[in-house]
């Protein structure tokens, strides 16, 4: 069975593992000198088929793999600059809306009303429009906005434990409250809450990140990214996906970064979920 579990695991780790690898690679920008040499007379928007100097052709005046190497490690860095906002925002406002009755908790609750009351992309459009901020800026609000859903999580274990005799033994031993409710509480018990909201928001993210990109919202010239990819590869009219992969109109730069998006967000949602599971079973649910 242990067998089983393991195979069961082996797709998601080797994809992760080939993605870390596309991070590595496309940080440190190392390619043959003929995948850089794209002919001169080479029209911009016209995607020529693979050959031997460019394994997966060229588009856009650019080597296709090489822009999809390039583009591996944006994901991977909105998915860091959201988390740390949705983390801090998260669990002080977790914290804070389970205190007992006061202005604090008043506060906390009607901010987390507030930012679940609007939808997030119309959020972040409505600030790009206002303010023409980068991609970044915009990923950190992101953070922000989305924070309500670790909060709740974090304010019902809270709620949940208050009730508990060991939380009764800490406060008559004389520790603060601060200790009780981040070592005690969102420590001990409240850990796989956060690493489960962890990778869910890091999931998230990297649509976000690719769904702004391919809207050309806040990018800058030379940024690298799979949304954008998608977005030149949807431009060339030609280009179709119900084709033979040889066919030389098969629309491989939509693929290429459309597998990339869809089996990361795939394989950080499946890790939430099994992180949720066990949450389940420690409480003895499933």
């Amino acid at each position: 069975m242990r067998k089983l579990r393991r195979l069961k695991y082996l797709p998601i780790g080797a994809f992760l593992t080939v993605y870390f690898l596309l991070i590595l690679w496309g940080w440190l920008d190392i390619f043959p000198r003929q995948w850089r040499e794209v002919p001169p007379r080479t029209i911009v928007s016209q995607y020529y088929p693979p050959s031997v100097a460019h394994p997966l052709g060229i588009f856009f005046q650019k080597d296709l793999l090489i822009s999809f190497v390039k583009s591996a490690p944006s994901s991977f860095v909105a998915g860091t600059i959201t988390l740390l906002p949705f983390l801090v925002f998260g669990i002080l406002l977790g914290v804070g809306s389970s205190m007992k009755q006061g202005s604090l908790q008043q506060l906390c609750h009607r901010l987390i009303e507030i930012m679940n009351a609007f939808p997030k992309l119309v959020v972040l459009l409505i600030y790009a429009a206002l303010f023409g901020v980068n991609i970044y800026s915009l990923l950190i609000l992101f953070g922000i906005i989305s924070a309500p859903k670790l909060a709740e999580l974090i304010r019902g274990k809270i709620l949940e434990l208050k009730r508990e005799d060991f939380i009764d033994a800490t406060i008559a031993l004389g520790l603060p409250i601060r200790t009780i409710v981040f070592k005690h509480i969102l420590w001990y018990h409240g850990r796989n809450i956060v690493a489960s909201q962890i990778f869910y928001i890091f999931a998230m993210a990297v649509l976000m990140e690719a769904s702004l990109s391919y809207l050309n919202l806040g990018i800058r010239y030379g940024y690298y990214s799979w949304g954008l990819m998608l977005h030149y590869a949807t431009s060339v009219g030609h280009l179709s996906f119900f084709r033979w992969p040889w066919h030389p109109d098969f629309n491989l730069p939509a693929v290429l970064p459309s597998v990339g998006l869809i089996g990361l967000t795939y394989c950080l949602m499946y890790i939430s979920r099994l992180i949720q599971e066990r949450e389940m079973q420690m409480k003895g649910i499933l």
